[in-house]
């Protein structure tokens, strides 16, 4: 929620500070991605030997109260820094996250307890949406941060105290070692030579690419292509996302594991089936001439694409020792959102300055339509991985 309210108040943003829109992409992206990306390998390091509980609902506070600072920014950088510290504090969320839940479930239901966990992007992205358009057409853009932002101090407090620390790689068969307290450059050796985590870790960051370009600019497209206003837009924008993303990754998780208990590619041929269904489906989102055209084509592109999210954390997780899950996870979130938030909406944006002379308002459209190609090296991606699945299956019970 607090990461993507901004997609539905960029345009108002881009308008008071005159921004163009690789400044937007860069907004979006690489100021939350600079930090969100590369602290998270540090604080995955220290989440494989401390309580992770801790150190989630430390991050929740410190994004929390980042969110609703940006609602004081006063121009590009100072925007800028504090996008940065919301990814700050997002930093210490998900690797410890999947590292706990890994602990919690067996190996028959990892994929769909991920996928659970997971749902809470589109989940959150919906209720940003909706809130963020909603307040920013009553009061502005500036209210909308503050009002997203300050009840996440609330939940960080319900994680302190109603979340259990569980034992460590519990479900691990005696095969597989856990992992002492050995130092992160031997924890990334082991993790480099690992052939299905790394054959995830190419297949999911090109995908993550395309889920970041669509995030961040759907907003402002329906915003250049149709007369809607803000909380019109957010409602269209949660709509596709709720109906397409929340199924989508719950389908994933419950077909990734049914499939994988009988045979284990099938968790690299989920996600590579889905994601060449959804590369069509955004382009054709794109070239659409209604709103409600639009909405219908971009929701069926993110059921798909959701499709495949949850078995990628699954592979990598099931594939590592437990002392190197949240590792395993941080180093995905790494090259995911270098690449995927980092570059995705900022290339997104520049390729749409690029094509502005020729297409106009409809640039945005064709740079998104562009991008989907990602969606194919993915899939491709994923079809190796299930090869090597078929000769490493996953080791977690």
């Amino acid at each position: 929620m607090d990461r993507q309210v901004l997609s539905i108040l960029i345009e108002d943003i881009g308008a008071e500070f005159h921004l163009d829109d690789v400044e937007r992409g860069l907004l979006m992206g690489f100021a939350f991605a600079l930090f969100y990306a590369t602290l998270g390998v540090p604080v995955a390091f220290l989440a494989d030997r401390a309580n992770r509980r801790n150190i989630i609902g430390a991050a929740i506070t410190v994004w929390s109260l980042a969110t609703a600072l940006c609602g004081a920014a006063n121009g590009f950088w100072s925007l800028f820094f504090a996008r940065m510290a919301v990814g700050v504090g997002e930093a210490g969320a998900s690797p410890p996250a999947h590292s706990l839940i890994s602990d919690y479930f067996r190996k028959a239901e990892l994929t769909r307890a991920l996928s659970v966990y997971s749902s809470g992007i589109s989940l959150g992205a919906i209720i940003g949406l909706l809130l963020g358009g909603i307040l920013a057409d009553i009061f502005n853009w500036r209210i909308a941060f503050v009002a997203v932002g300050l009840p996440g101090v609330l939940l960080a407090f319900l994680v302190f105290t109603t979340i259990r620390e569980p034992e460590r790689g519990r479900f691990v068969r005696e095969t597989v070692p856990a992992k002492g307290r050995s130092s992160l450059g031997d924890d990334i050796r082991s993790l480099l030579t690992n052939r299905p985590y790394l054959g995830a870790l190419v297949a999911h960051t090109p995908a993550v690419v395309m889920g970041y370009v669509v995030v961040s600019w759907s907003a402002a497209i329906f915003a250049r292509s149709f007369d809607l206003s803000r909380s019109e837009i957010a409602v269209l924008l949660a709509s596709a996302t709720f109906f397409g993303g929340v199924p989508g990754m719950f389908a994933g998780g419950v077909l990734a594991d049914l499939l994988g208990m009988r045979d284990p590619r099938w968790r690299g041929w989920v996600p590579a089936i889905a994601n060449l269904i959804a590369a069509p489906l955004f382009v054709f989102a794109m070239h659409s001439g209604s709103a409600l055209g639009m909405t219908v084509w971009l929701g069926l592109g993110i059921f798909f694409y959701n499709i495949a999210f949850a078995p990628s954390f699954a592979i990598i997780q099931g594939v590592v020792a437990p002392g190197e899950r949240a590792l395993a996870s941080a180093i995905a979130f790494l090259l995911a959102n270098l690449f995927g938030l980092g570059v995705g909406p900022t290339f997104a944006g520049w390729l749409s300055d690029a094509l502005k002379d020729d297409l106009g308002i409809r640039s945005l459209n064709y740079s998104v339509m562009y991008m989907s190609v990602v969606l194919l090296v993915s899939a491709a991606g994923f079809l190796w991985t299930a090869k090597v699945l078929g000769e490493h299956p996953m080791e977690v019970e």
